[in-house]
């Protein structure tokens, strides 16, 4: 009968990089004006860099599980290949051209946002962000 439950020292891995995310993230919402290294999120933590740098070797690893944390948290799926998000862009783009056209804008002013085909661009820089595809939520 194979078990696939997880080991003692599993949980206790998973607890660790857990706690470890969870201070990284606060460290960056709550204090953004602090330095931002292995050695501050370790002290953050409670751990020591060493342990950091088992769970995370280099800043980007830690950049990208927070990443994938974030959209866990939010419930946002994004595309994971360039081949999803390349065909929505490229008709958003068709379609804020022709807008432009239409309206008779030559630079482009006019069309400040593109909606069509599932994706919504807008160059407002009150949104909160800059691109989303619908049908990936």
């Amino acid at each position: 009968m194979a078990q696939n439950k997880a080991t003692l020292r599993e949980k206790q891995a998973m607890a660790t990089r857990g706690h470890i995310l969870g201070a990284a993230f606060e460290l960056l919402v709550e204090h953004p004006d602090r330095p931002f290294s292995h050695e501050a999120v370790a002290k953050a933590a409670g751990v020591g860099a060493r342990t950091l740098y088992r769970y995370f070797p280099a800043q980007a690893d830690l950049f990208e599980a927070l990443w994938v944390q974030v959209r866990k948290q939010s419930g946002t799926v994004f595309p994971t290949a360039e081949a999803e998000i390349v065909p929505q862009i490229t008709s958003c783009r068709a379609a804020s051209a022709l807008r432009s056209l239409s309206m008779g804008s030559v630079d482009g002013s006019s069309a400040n946002s593109c909606s069509g085909v599932g994706a919504t661009l807008s160059s407002d820089a009150s949104t909160s962000s800059a691109f989303s595809l619908e049908k990936y939520r």
